[in-house]
């Protein structure tokens, strides 16, 4: 399931919608951690890329699923 909302964050970074890909990178950040699958860094790594272009005051790294 990580794989597909990875490929439709990527999708909507194309698109320039910026929250719905945070959304779909934050969704596949958590089922590759889940699954305990490395993908999952490269996901928290779209995730600040997509808050920083929408302009987010949101910290991503505040969520309890992105601490270790």
């Amino acid at each position: 399931m990580g794989i597909i909302r990875e490929c439709g964050g990527k999708m909507h970074m194309a698109e320039r919608q910026w929250a719905e890909a945070a959304t779909d990178f934050f969704e596949a950040f958590k089922n590759y951690d889940e699954a305990g699958n490395q993908r999952r860094i490269q996901c928290l790594k779209y995730l600040v890329l997509a808050n920083m272009l929408m302009e987010s005051e949101v910290n991503p790294f505040d969520g309890q699923e992105a601490k270790p």
